[in-house]
């Protein structure tokens, strides 16, 4: 994305961004809410233009918050079960919907 002008990027992020809120508004019924999109959506975009290794967007509701989103390290975001302990079906689910928000990361 480096190699884009700064008007291509900020779209490749925004692009992405809802490419992930869309995804992942399938299997987290809190992100078809149009308002908990728009915040989340933003977050990312915040987040993709400066990368912070304690960033965190909670996918459910904030006062569950068993599943999130966050940094992966390596510029990419993931999906992760924040329950405590998780068992093998929330594991399975992190790495099929980390898959699916990867495919045409930016």
């Amino acid at each position: 994305m480096h190699d884009q002008t700064p008007g291509a990027e900020r779209a490749a992020r925004a692009a992405y961004a809802q490419r992930v809120v869309d995804v992942l508004g399938e299997h987290f019924p809190d992100l078809q809410n149009p308002r908990t999109a728009m915040d989340v959506s933003i977050s990312i975009e915040r987040h993709l233009r400066s990368p912070d290794p304690t960033w965190e967007a909670f996918l459910d509701h904030p006062l569950v918050a068993n599943w999130a989103l966050r940094s992966d390290g390596a510029g990419r975001l993931r999906v992760v079960c924040r329950r405590h302990p998780s068992g093998e079906a929330d594991v399975r689910r992190e790495r099929e919907l980390t898959a699916l928000i990867q495919e045409g990361a930016v």
